[in-house]
């Protein structure tokens, strides 16, 4: 698997424990702001550092199959535009070990820890 940073660094992951301490890099801004694992090029798992914390999101191979991560609650998750940038409520954060540990659950093929829940989003309707 390849992860690629936004300043285009790019390392090969073999394994989830390659993850480990890799994520540490990305800051809310800067040039590393967000990171992507990708199994191919449609199959991945991103995450995007802000100030309140990391957002995590993945996509299994097409459009209506792009996922972003929240706490999972007792409330239905309701569906999200992809361009509701900036209006996250706050159980979409996540803390840098948290999302290391959802990258490497992805990068071993295992299910994510049982602090996410997958919510599909909309990104064919704007």
């Amino acid at each position: 698997m390849r992860l690629a940073f936004e300043d285009g660094d790019e390392l090969q992951i073999a394994a989830g424990a390659d993850i480990r301490g890799v994520l540490a890099r990305l800051q809310p801004i800067g040039p590393d702001t967000f990171a992507i694992l990708s199994r191919a090029d449609e199959d991945y798992v991103q995450t995007m550092m802000e100030k309140d914390g990391c957002v995590i999101e993945k996509r299994e191979g097409r459009d209506d199959a792009h996922f972003r991560a929240t706490r999972p609650s007792f409330a239905p998750p309701e569906k999200v535009k992809w361009w509701q940038f900036g209006k996250r409520p706050q159980n979409e954060y996540f803390t840098l070990a948290e999302t290391e540990e959802v990258f490497a659950s992805y990068a071993d093929g295992r299910e994510p820890p049982l602090f996410v829940q997958w919510v599909k989003m909309d990104v064919n309707n704007p």
